[in-house]
């Protein structure tokens, strides 16, 4: 296994990263820059999005699970959490990014879509995985489902997805990164 970074994974990931932020930006302000509140997903989900979609464009599922790895460790180590329902809140951000990248990543080598329909797919991808994970926690923590905090979730999710898709995709057409089919 080679630990050499290309300089394509690295303009996928901050191409991701930047698109993310800056979609963030357009729909929530400066907020996205608070750690504490929910919209900073879009600068936490957008790096560890971009790190991932950057080890699927280089075809290397051992970094795909090292990327995940290293981000659960982090991401847990930042937000310390303290009862049962965040840890299980957190062990499970990290697979629903995975699952939202892979999938995107999967349905838009698969098929023929124009640039718009790709980040739209992307954007479709991660509302989807967001909506699944808030199903799973009403679920596990035995709350009642609030179709606003759903709806919430829902759309960070998205809007992130479609920042990384964005990103990703601009950086592809520009010629900072060439983006290939998962095998």
């Amino acid at each position: 296994m080679s630990l050499r970074i290309s300089s394509r994974a690295v303009s996928v990931f901050l191409a991701g990263l930047a698109g993310s932020c800056l979609v963030g930006l357009a729909a929530y302000g400066a907020e996205i820059l608070n750690p504490h509140l929910a919209v900073f997903q879009f600068v936490t989900s957008g790096a560890i999005g971009g790190a991932l979609a950057a080890a699927i464009a280089g075809n290397r599922r051992d970094a795909v699970w090292a990327v995940a790895g290293l981000s659960l460790v982090i991401f847990v180590a930042c937000t310390r959490p303290g009862t049962g329902a965040l840890i299980f809140r957190d062990l499970l951000y990290i697979p629903t990014l995975v699952a939202s990248v892979w999938l995107s990543w999967v349905a838009v080598s698969k098929f023929p879509f124009a640039l718009v329909g790709r980040v739209l797919v992307w954007g479709v991808a991660f509302a989807l995985c967001h909506f699944a994970m808030f199903g799973m926690l009403t679920v596990v923590n035995g709350v009642v489902f609030d179709p606003r905090i759903a709806y919430a979730a829902t759309r960070i999710g998205g809007l992130v997805g479609l920042g990384v898709g964005l990103g990703i995709y601009i950086a592809g057409h520009v010629g900072l990164a060439e983006l290939e089919s998962v095998r």
